[in-house]
């Protein structure tokens, strides 16, 4: 449990618990949205397992081929320097 949760249902004071109506109603805000997003990561999880996702092995995995071979890296960083550098509303060029 948080310790939000800890605190505020604990509270201060011999005679018990002193929490106020709205900090009962942030309480169980609090509450609820940590259920939500539990329930959120169990439902993520169940749709991973169910498509046979797997943790990768290694990041080589990641690794994609997806640079054209015709276009340098130094000629798309010129042309993102280029388009950067202009004031005036440009378009993309092809």
């Amino acid at each position: 449990m948080s310790e939000f949760v800890t605190t505020k249902i604990h509270g201060q004071g011999p005679e018990g618990p002193a929490v106020s109506h709205e900090d009962c109603v942030r309480l169980l805000d609090r509450v609820q949205q940590e259920a939500r997003t539990q329930q959120a990561h169990a439902r993520a999880w169940e749709l991973a397992k169910q498509q046979g996702v797997r943790p990768t092995g290694s990041i080589k995995e990641l690794q994609g081929n997806f640079w054209p071979e015709e276009e340098s890296a130094d000629e798309f960083l010129a042309w993102l320097d280029n388009l950067r550098g202009n004031d005036k509303p440009r378009s993309i060029p092809e």
